[in-house]
């Protein structure tokens, strides 16, 4: 299942769609966020706060809009990156996929590489039933009368 009905034209654009995602889940976002680590500071593309789950977690997602596919390298970076700042999970999304060597390099790790369709997939429950939670009370609101009988609205869940 997909959340958006269309794909990123950009990487800045793909960047705030991946914080929307999280976003509209409850969780605390923040796109271009800058931390520290040990070489020094390093920009995030979107950096996620979950306090949905016990104990919170944080997620660090590297968006790549390139036209070819992920190398070994950036997930070697992007490993280090997650251990100096704590994360508890990393997504890298990509436009264009990943080499085998990229796979490769991240087996028995806490870093997944998913396309954007894919990171959709992932979160599509979550985020369908945090929506409908968000939503019900405006649609007590606008639709007091859900179904053509007269009845109760349906429950979202």
């Amino acid at each position: 299942m997909k959340v958006f009905d269309r794909e990123p034209s950009d990487w800045k654009e793909l960047q705030d769609m991946v914080g929307q995602l999280f976003e509209e889940m409850g969780c605390e976002v923040e796109v271009g966020k800058q931390v520290l680590n040990v070489r020094g500071t390093k920009e995030i593309d979107v950096y996620v706060s979950d306090p949905a789950i016990a104990p919170g977690g944080v997620y660090l997602c590297e968006c790549k809009y390139w036209k070819r596919s992920v190398p070994q390298e950036i997930v070697h970076s992007f490993r280090t990156v997650m251990s100096d700042t704590g994360a508890h999970r990393g997504f890298i999304i990509s436009m264009a996929g990943f080499q085998s060597g990229a796979r490769e390099a991240a087996t028995n790790t806490n870093i997944d590489l998913v396309t954007f369709a894919e990171l959709q997939a992932i979160f599509a429950d979550r985020w369908r039933v945090t929506m409908g939670e968000r939503l019900t009370p405006y649609s007590n609101v606008f639709f007091p009368y859900w179904d053509p009988s007269g009845g109760a609205r349906p429950t979202f869940q």
